[in-house]
């Protein structure tokens, strides 16, 4: 900081606006040398940046630094030439006008060019179409500053925190910077599948598959974002040789619980290549599903893990039918990526570590049918009559006594909640007369009672208890009847793919 204080304060004094720096740190926007330089500069000069020797490709970048001032990093590479430098301009001007960039930076160096050389060599390119500018005529013609963030879209991974950096500064704040600033997608394909239909109160088994495949990961963040970031800083030669290394830990899936539904039981891991567990938390019921500590390095990939992870949950009785839906939770890790090249055959590597969180996809994992609960015993004095051809129970006796004015009062009991067929028939109290006998009525059952319930006769107040039997009614014999064997539950799968 303070020599970038002194050389600006002399440049100022002297009339330049401009500041060409030799060093690393700032060939790109998010480098974190901009911090020294811009907190230095305040707002006096530089009000424009010359950056490094280039890439030697021909096309240098232009951006803006963090507080706002236009940056040029160059085309040319240390030893490049005035001829050199005339083929690199000329290969521009044969591109379509809209694949130019508005301002190319060409540096020349001393050690391989002379200022006659230079002005003979480029000269005659300006009757070619080209233009040359000052430093400050450069600077003028940048288009405004657009922020550089990137909005994260579902299944996109960022940072929580600033991340923390270890090894050479020139490439862990590079790496720091490019992670904070572009959402990072992790691909976590996940399927689930759950039982398609349940009856009310009863569970839902649920079934997770989850590929994890860190190591096609890393090789793809060295393609897409490495190699062309130091390409257009310091050369394809360089690009070439750089690698990418992951290393995650507590990577955490979760499924959040549909509404509902409660845990029973603990889950079960099955797993390859992966040290996995899973368990439930509270503050809402959530699966969590660790896929433990992950490594990955782009120069020697290996295989894929798996993990399956089954449980069950419990659903609510419910006076209607109702859909238990899942559907994904956050995903967070910590991961530390380092980024390596090899420099004069000499591996040097920067590490930016933090804990991560993903955005969660807004989709479907499963979806499960509960049926309706079995209607309650009602009382009172409304008869009702409606018949089912779709009973498969076998029939239950039901006993009622409805009053009149100055009659018995009125009691029910082991009603079915399936359709039904009813008949009551008053009977009028004699105060001086034994109790009246019980109406009754037979009901065709199909509710969520056990299959086979025998008759129940209930009494009012006063009465002497019926006995009740647990026999079939409908069995001469009174022998019970056996169950009919529980009908198959069904599956179904949704796939949802976490993808980060």
């Amino acid at each position: 900081t303070a020599f970038y204080r002194d050389s600006f304060a002399l440049t100022g004094q002297l009339g330049m606006r401009a500041f060409w720096s030799l060093g690393g740190g700032i060939e790109t926007p998010m480098a974190g040398s901009w911090a020294a330089l811009d907190e230095a500069a305040g707002v006096g000069p530089p009000d424009g940046v010359l950056i490094g020797y280039g890439n030697g490709s021909g096309v240098g970048q232009a951006f803006w630094s963090p507080a706002g001032r236009p940056a040029f990093t160059s085309g040319a590479s240390y030893s490049d030439g005035p001829a050199e430098l005339a083929a690199m301009l000329r290969a521009l001007l044969a591109r379509p006008t809209g694949e130019r960039p508005l301002v190319n930076f060409v540096s020349a160096s001393i050690w391989t060019s002379s200022l006659d050389g230079l002005v003979d060599t480029l000269k005659p390119l300006e009757s070619e179409g080209v233009r040359f500018l000052t430093p400050a005529e450069a600077t003028a013609c940048m288009p405004d500053p657009v922020d550089p963030t990137v909005d994260p879209e579902p299944g996109d991974c960022l940072p929580a925190s600033e991340p923390t950096r270890s090894g050479l500064a020139l490439i862990s704040d590079t790496v720091a910077g490019e992670i904070k600033r572009v959402p990072t997608a992790i691909d976590l394909p996940v399927t689930v599948t759950a039982t398609a239909e349940v009856g009310a109160g009863e569970a839902i088994d649920h079934q997770l598959d989850v590929t994890v495949d860190v190591d096609a990961l890393a090789t793809r963040i060295l393609e897409d974002r490495v190699r062309p970031v130091v390409a257009a800083s310091y050369g394809e030669e360089l690009a070439s040789s750089a690698w990418v290394e992951l290393d995650f830990d507590q990577l955490v899936l979760r499924v959040p619980l549909a509404q509902g539904t409660s845990p029973s039981g603990s889950p079960a891991v099955v797993s390859t290549g992966l040290v996995t567990s899973a368990r439930w938390v509270e503050g809402p019921a959530t699966l969590e599903v660790d896929l433990g500590t992950l490594g990955a390095d782009s120069r020697s990939p290996g295989v894929p893990g798996a993990a399956t992870v089954n449980w069950q949950v419990q659903t609510e009785s419910r006076p209607e039918a109702w859909v238990a839906t899942l559907v994904p939770g956050p995903t967070t890790f910590d991961l530390a990526v380092t980024v390596g090249v090899t420099l004069g055959g000499v591996s040097v590597t920067g590490t930016a570590s933090a804990p991560w969180a993903c955005l969660s996809e807004e989709t479907v994992l499963a979806r499960t049918v509960v049926g309706a609960a079995s209607a309650p015993p009602t009382t009172g004095t409304t008869v009702t009559s409606t018949t089912s051809t779709t009973s498969t129970t076998a029939p239950a006796t039901t006993t009622t006594t409805r009053p009149l004015p100055d009659r018995a009062p009125t009691t029910t009991a082991a009603t079915s909640s399936g359709p039904s067929t009813t008949t009551t028939t008053d009977s009028v109290v004699d105060p001086t007369g034994p109790p009246p006998l019980p109406v009754t009525s037979t009901t065709a059952g199909t509710g969520q009672g056990p299959v086979g319930q025998g008759s129940t006769t209930t009494t009012g107040p006063g009465r002497p208890p019926t006995p009740t039997s647990t026999s079939d009614p409908g069995d001469p014999g009174g022998r019970p009847r056996a169950a009919p064997a529980a009908a198959p539950a069904s599956a179904v799968a949704a796939s949802a793919d976490y993808t980060g």
